[in-house]
């Protein structure tokens, strides 16, 4: 069903029309209006665990990938460069529309030791990573605030 529900969620954010007669879903002329500012279309990124192999099959199809290590989420360990490289090395180079495939990690809050991260990030980069994603808590909204007006480390 994800794959199929993929496939016919690329073609909708597309803004053209779609026919789809699929094993889980049907549509018959659909399209999605306003179409996209984006072209050819939204981005699409699959998430998932890199220990569920159909995660990077599914992404291959997509624009991108948001990779977690564990299919629980009672830890946290965080992708080395290593780690990265060859997550990278399994995915393809471009996207359809020709555009560098995206690979985005992070989940987690910002160390307290700006140095450290941004080296850490720069190494992420340098192993193909694409995004990082910091995770801001739901909680104070001074303090979201305050994350967010922080910007992104550069």
């Amino acid at each position: 069903m994800l794959d199929e529900g993929l496939d016919l969620l690329v073609g909708l954010l597309g803004g053209e029309p779609v026919t789809h007669h699929g094993v889980h879903y049907r549509a018959e002329g659909v399209a999605l209006r306003p179409p996209p500012v984006q072209s050819p279309r939204v981005p699409v990124w699959v998430g998932g665990s890199t220990q569920a192999k159909a995660v990077l099959r599914r992404a291959a199809r997509a624009d991108g990938i948001v990779p977690y290590k564990l299919t629980d989420t009672d830890g946290w360990s965080d992708f080395t460069p290593d780690e990265v490289a060859g997550l990278v090395a399994a995915l393809p180079a471009r996207r359809a529309d020709g555009q560098p495939f995206d690979v985005a990690v992070g989940g987690r809050r910002r160390r307290p030791d700006e140095r450290a991260e941004r080296a850490y990030l720069a190494q992420l980069a340098q192993a193909g990573a694409t995004w990082w994603l910091e995770y801001v808590p739901a909680g104070d909204p001074a303090a979201m605030r305050a994350a967010v007006l922080r910007g992104p480390l550069r």
